[in-house]
């Protein structure tokens, strides 16, 4: 069944076209890629504009934590 909502999905339309022969395996994989990394662009930019928005830099485990508590304290 291919609902409208599902086709919304990531990779969804990239395994229907796989199931049909239209693309090979690798091909769907490296679409679900591109397509991912596209959302998660667009997912930034949307939430980069939301001031209540803390953004935390990469790093050791330890240093996120840290910067998370440092940035909870700065906040009451």
């Amino acid at each position: 069944m291919e609902a409208r909502t599902a086709q919304a999905a990531l990779g969804y339309a990239q395994v229907i076209k796989f199931a049909k022969g239209e693309l090979s395996e690798s091909e769907a994989k490296e679409e679900t890629k591109r397509a991912t990394r596209q959302y998660a662009r667009r997912q930034e930019t949307w939430f980069s504009r939301d001031e209540r928005i803390t953004w935390i830099k990469g790093g050791s485990r330890q240093q996120m934590l840290e910067e998370i508590i440092s940035s909870t304290i700065s906040l009451r």
